[in-house]
């Protein structure tokens, strides 16, 4: 029994490293789980804390010196803006978001790269996109955008309601960027989302079967020593 219960976690590790070759993190018990798939952003209601109302996406460097906005809110278009949270450990937001300031539509691609996966979802190591004008004004350059790093990653995407009172299973995105050619100390530029999944990717069956050993050795060890 012995024998055969650590024959299994040892092919749990490789299987990991295998299906998962950045670090499996688990995190605070409490929160709530995601696995990959496509997910449905929201505008995450602390936004309206600055007085700016609702937004998920905040770039004040686009109105130096240190202003505050323009921001973005993700719900004004008829399509939702979604993350994609690929099973090869990228990532990518895309959609079509409003200017809060100019009421003017801008498309958004931002892609998610070296994901540090856990049960609850991902830290980014990496983040690169575009803004591109999307309206009937007068047309503007397309804005390149690059993640900036805290604490070693660019974008955090987890189940565990992030500055949501009484709110410990929410998914909640936020990260912090650069749009390049637009510069300025002392000014916020970040994502603040909330999400609800609406797809669920199909984990590669050896992966799947690796979590099902996880899962069920506490249960075989109890048994055990019962």
């Amino acid at each position: 029994m012995r024998a055969s219960l650590a024959s299994a976690i040892s092919l749990a590790v490789v299987a990991l490293g295998l299906f998962f070759p950045n670090s499996f993190v688990l995190r605070n018990a409490s929160a709530g789980t995601i696995t990959p798939g496509v997910f449905e952003l929201f505008n995450h209601p602390d936004g309206s804390a600055v007085s700016l109302g609702p937004y998920g996406l905040r770039l004040d460097s686009l109105y130096p010196p240190a202003g505050i906005g323009p921001t973005f809110s993700l719900e004004a278009d008829l399509d939702p803006v979604l993350l994609t949270w690929y099973l090869d450990n990228t990532a990518v937001i895309q959609g079509r978001i409003l200017n809060n300031t100019t009421n003017e539509f801008w498309q958004i691609e931002y892609h998610l790269t070296d994901l540090t996966v856990s049960a609850n979802g991902f830290a980014a190591a990496s983040g690169s996109g575009m803004l591109t004008y999307d309206d009937v004004g007068t047309p503007q350059s397309p804005i390149p955008l690059s993640g900036k790093a805290m604490d070693g990653a660019v974008f955090r995407f987890f189940a565990d309601g992030f500055r949501l009172d009484d709110d410990e299973m929410t998914t909640v995105g936020r990260g912090w960027l650069m749009p390049l050619g637009h510069h300025h100390h002392d000014t916020t530029n970040d994502w603040l989302i909330t999400a609800t999944q609406v797809e669920t990717f199909d984990v590669p069956e050896p992966a799947a079967v690796t979590l099902l050993v996880l899962g069920l050795t506490p249960l075989a060890t109890r048994r055990r020593y019962s």
